[in-house]
């Protein structure tokens, strides 16, 4: 849980979740703390491997029409310390200067009782997430992303 104290300084409560419940099936929550989990290093997880990725990555790349205009809109990381909530980001993809890799949004949890940890910097440009002292530690790189649409619209007369 979160609030604001006093001085308007953002506090973090970290609050234990046992179970996780949908309809009548329940499991265990903290899949680091498991039995047998000390054998996992770590995951890697990520909501932006889509073919919204993949047709931004491809125009990139060269791929498809000029005609073809990328509007994307998101959310990302805030690096105010005291943001309770993610920054919202727009960026005309089909633009000069527009980047993205495909690191880009990729999270790695660490796990804490690892028998065998993972080099962070194996997995640049990645963020990585640490359970250190109850609270969860994020380095993110500078732009990450939470999450994002992509709005592909086509100009002009395909004929001319």
């Amino acid at each position: 849980s979160w609030k604001y104290d006093d001085e308007g300084n953002l506090t973090i409560t970290p609050e234990p979740v046992d179970t996780h419940k949908f309809g009548y099936k329940e499991i265990p929550s903290g899949f680091f703390f498991q039995d047998d989990a000390e054998h996992v290093s770590a995951v890697l997880f990520s909501n932006s491997g889509t073919i919204s990725k993949f047709n931004r990555m491809g125009y990139l790349a060269g791929f498809g029409s000029p005609r073809v205009k990328m509007i994307r809109r998101g959310t990302c990381v805030d690096r105010d310390p005291n943001a309770a909530a993610p920054k919202q980001f727009i960026a005309l993809v089909h633009e000069p200067g527009y980047a993205e890799t495909w690191a880009e949004g990729l999270s790695m949890f660490h796990n804490p009782r690892a028998l065998h940890s993972v080099d962070p910097e194996l997995f640049p440009g990645v963020a990585h997430h640490f359970y250190e002292d109850g609270q969860v530690r994020s380095f993110t790189p500078d732009f990450h992303p939470y999450g994002s649409l992509t709005l592909v619209t086509v100009e002009g007369n395909p004929s001319g």
